[in-house]
């Protein structure tokens, strides 16, 4: 029995013998010091919050389940967790008291820490035991190594005691496997909270921590491989940082070897397994995927399947999908060396097994880069050139180009493998590679590869320039997955080309058509596609609900951290930004900007830039340094086409942060690069006018706004418009007439209440406001949506909260001499109503008299 948590796992593991001598040590201690208050052990990882919140949440949060089933892999951090948690436990008297003990020791001192636990949660809910006074009234029971109860009669007697467990007593079991302890039943009553191995990851923030605390400043693309590498698996990431000499080391075989991995692995998982059991897997690490079939083609072994489960339900290192059983990237290493160095001159002969076995199975893409690992060209290019087409239209690019790239220079020059592997190379947005394949291939071929060269010629029209050869296009009756793309492609170029309603119309056509049975990649596209097309004309719901179908779509197949999937995103965080959810546009937005800014289509990334400076701008410490980043993207990408209605949406925001942070300079240079895109549409006018506002020219402000109010300047996205009316808004109440600030603004809700847009209106900042508040009442249908405009301006300087739409049209009446009774009766309400609104707006607006609140209601721009 401990008194408090073991040394948690660093880079050497506890020995069972270690542990039962500090047992020993700590069961003779009275119970009441058996709390561990001293700092928990140094094992030289950082604070983790994250997980001291979720046990806190876990085991002292009021309605709490009694129980707490902490279950990983070795070297999950399990034990580590725990330990810091504990440690961490505060001193005062509300503390919890955390005893614990471990099921791999000797079942009496299991059995009579429990015991002790149980009486002494007892004795402090009745203050009775010889409980001091002021004493701790919650005991935590820590049982660690779970997987070590083996004993029936201790495992019954645990199993009772977590049944009839004492309101004043939580017990944490924590292991590799579920114990025998009956955890079903309890999981069904809701006295079980079960914690795992998605839990236990280190975070990315937390791995550069990590990292840091060992003097570590890995790159963030080398970050991204140790974190592809280690899964967030704690003791892969704790041996990488405390051992790691350089980037070169942060992953793969050297970095097993050169951190101690491998003999954690041998001594901690593997020692766990049979020969049979760890043989299985040596051979079948030169899979990423393997089925029990598959494990049968390539070992022989008759009874791989039950194997592949036994090994499954005992370590979490090896998980199973729904393509198969997977095993964690570093285990799968380590077992790849073992395999390497013991039967180097089985390895070909076990990728031809594997590529003849997923073959015939379907799955061409997995065979091809066995076949290459065999050094079976002539196999591999035969796959490519009858199934390659198909794996690149089911998200298989970015592989399929690597399995290309490894053909020999006469198969890559053939029509259908150059054209499938430019193919694949648009796909991860790598348009150098495609043009450099393209220049190679020669004229003259069949249908079906003049086909695929067009939708080849169709996709690179998106990335802008000039290749070298072009292909013509293709026409849309082709069938079948081809077909789909075909039809895709030439939608999409619709759309980016500047006429998102027809592209709009011809993809919502392929979507609900069901004509070609398309893959889910190329549905994924067509639903994020289709998303833009809808924002871009103004049905902001409809781009919601499209976004919300591509990102669950893609989630579903694994691919959340592809390019449509962040399209998808950069969507769904553009209709919440238009609805004044900025914090929901921020998260949505921001995970999505690299990997958009990676692929070489300008229109994506500049979307998602643009996008990302507006959102971020209002809550950002540094704003300028927001705006600064905004002009640097659009100067860099100065001259380069680009949609129109991208341009059209993002401009009057970019034209506006850039003057908030004192730079019409910059705000002048970006009026004058739309020029060439936007000249003689409403949004030119729109910019120029927010440029002479900003300068004081009401009047030659009013002026530009002309052609766009009389609609004979038409805007490119439906937005403008509302931009377009505050705009009048406020030029007219700056030139004092209230009458035309408050009907402009009225046409302004026209526009923005039926998109459920407040964005264009929030955009206009605080000068909106006292317009807004003037014309309380008068709005009709759009009072509501006025009030919650009003309610997402920013607070009120000084005040404790905003004033709501009903104390903003009380207080409009204040400048009055109508008694308290005449405004109760004018707004239908009754005299207590009134004085409860005037209270309120008192408060809020910290004065203590009716002058008082007019005064500073006009000095903050609210009458």
């Amino acid at each position: 029995m401990l008194s408090g948590p073991p040394p948690a796992i660093a880079c050497t593991s506890t020995t069972e013998s270690g542990k039962a001598q500090k047992a020993s040590a700590s069961s003779r201690r009275p119970l009441e010091d058996r709390h561990r208050d001293e700092a928990a052990p140094d094992v030289g990882w950082p604070a983790r919050p994250r997980l001291h919140r979720l046990f806190d949440q876990a085991l002292l949060a009021p309605g709490s389940p009694a129980v707490v089933f902490v279950h990983g892999a070795a070297g999950s951090g399990k034990t580590a967790a725990l330990a810091a948690w504990a440690a961490r436990a505060p001193r005062a008297n509300a503390g919890p008291v955390v005893l614990w003990a471990s099921a791999g020791d000797d079942g009496d001192d299991l059995l009579a820490t429990a015991r002790a636990a149980l009486d002494d949660a007892r004795a402090r809910s009745t203050g009775g035991g010889g409980v001091r006074a002021g004493a701790r009234s919650q005991v935590v029971l820590v049982v660690d190594q779970v997987e070590g109860l083996r004993d029936p009669t201790v495992s019954q007697e645990v199993s009772t005691l977590l049944r009839s467990l004492p309101a004043g007593l939580r017990v944490v079991l924590s292991g590799r496997v579920r114990p025998p302890l009956h955890l079903a039943r309890l999981r069904l009553e809701g006295h079980l909270r079960e914690i795992d191995d998605t839990e236990l990851r280190f975070t990315r923030a937390e791995a550069r921590a990590l990292l840091s605390a060992h003097r570590a400043q890995p790159t963030e693309a080398e970050l991204d491989r140790l974190m592809e590498w280690t899964r967030g698996w704690a003791a892969g990431l704790v041996f990488t940082a405390a051992r790691s000499t350089g980037p070169a080391h942060l992953t793969g075989a050297r970095a097993l070897r050169a951190t101690g991995l491998d003999h954690y692995l041998d001594e901690e998982v593997l020692a766990y397994w049979s020969a049979r059991e760890r043989r299985l897997l040596e051979l079948t690490s030169i899979c990423e995927v393997v089925t029990a079939e598959l494990a049968t083609a390539v070992t022989g072994m008759a009874d791989a399947a039950a194997l592949l489960h036994r090994i499954r339900a005992a370590d979490a290192l090896v998980v199973e999908t729904e393509d198969g059983y997977r095993l964690h990237p570093i285990l799968r290493d380590h077992l790849h060396n073992a395999l390497s160095a013991t039967s180097p001159g089985n390895i070909a002969d076990l990728h031809r097994a594997a590529a003849a076995h997923l073959l015939d199975h379907g799955a061409a893409l997995r065979a091809a880069e066995h076949a290459l690992h065999a050094r079976e060209t002539a196999l591999a290019t035969g796959i490519v050139t009858e199934e390659g087409l198909r794996e690149v239209l089911q998200g298989g690019g970015h592989r399929m180009l690597t399995v290309t790239s490894a053909l020999p220079e006469a198969a890559r020059r053939t029509r259908s493998v150059g054209a499938t592997a430019a193919l694949a190379a648009l796909d991860d947005g790598d348009v150098v590679a495609a043009d450099r394949i393209l220049a190679t291939l020669s004229p003259g071929g069949d249908s079906g590869s003049d086909a695929l060269l067009g939708l080849v010629s169709l996709y690179r029209s998106r990335f802008g320039g000039e290749p070298d050869r072009v292909w013509p296009l293709p026409d849309d009756q082709q069938t079948g997955a081809l077909g789909f793309a075909i039809r895709l492609h030439s939608a999409v170029a619709e759309l980016w080309a500047g006429r998102p309603e027809s592209a709009r119309q011809r993809l919502d056509h392929l979507v609900e058509s069901g004509r070609d049975r398309p893959p889910p990649w190329l549905t994924v596209q067509a639903h994020a596609h289709l998303g833009a097309a809808a924002l871009l004309t103004g049905s902001p719901t409809d781009a919601a609900a499209h976004a919300e179908r591509a990102t669950s779509l893609a989630a579903a197949h694994g691919w959340t951290s592809r390019w449509p999937a962040a399209l998808a995103a950069v969507v769904a965080g553009a209709v919440a930004f238009l609805r004044g959810n900025t914090d929901r546009a921020a998260a949505l937005i921001a995970p999505a900007v690299p990997v958009l800014v990676r692929r070489a289509e300008t229109t994506l990334s500049c979307t998602a830039h643009w996008l990302d400076a507006l959102v971020r701008f209002d809550s950002a410490a540094q704003p300028r340094a927001v705006a600064e980043r905004a002009h640097r993207w659009w100067a860099r990408h100065r001259g380069t086409p680009i949609s129109r209605p991208v341009v059209a949406m993002a401009a009057p925001g970019l034209v506006r942060i850039m003057l908030q942070v004192g730079e019409p300079g910059w705000a002048a240079d970006l009026v004058r690069d739309t020029e060439p895109i936007l000249t003689g549409w409403a949004e030119h006018s729109v910019l120029r006018a927010l440029v002479q506002l900003h300068h004081g020219r009401v009047a030659r402000a009013r002026g530009l706004l002309v052609a766009v109010l009389e609609q004979t300047s038409h805007p490119v996205v439906p937005t403008t418009l509302v931009d377009a009316w505050v705009l009048e808004a406020l030029l007219a109440d700056r030139a004092g007439d209230r009458a035309r600030a408050h009907t402009a603004l009225l046409v302004a809700l026209r526009h923005a209440a039926p998109m459920a847009a407040p964005r264009p209106i929030l955009a206009a900042g605080p000068a909106v406001r006292g317009v807004l508040v003037r014309g309380l009442g008068r709005f009709g249908e759009h009072e509501a949506f006025v009030e919650g405009v009003l309610t997402r301006l920013a607070p009120l300087p000084g005040a404790g909260s905003p004033l709501t739409g009903r104390e903003l049209q009380l207080l409009a009446r204040l400048p009055s001499m109508a008694t308290i009774a005449e405004i109760a009766e004018a707004e239908f309400v009754s005299t207590n109503t009134v004085k409860t609104h005037l209270r309120g707006i008192y408060r809020k607006l910290a004065v203590r008299h009716r002058r008082d609140a007019v005064l500073v209601a006009r000095r903050l721009g609210l009458l």
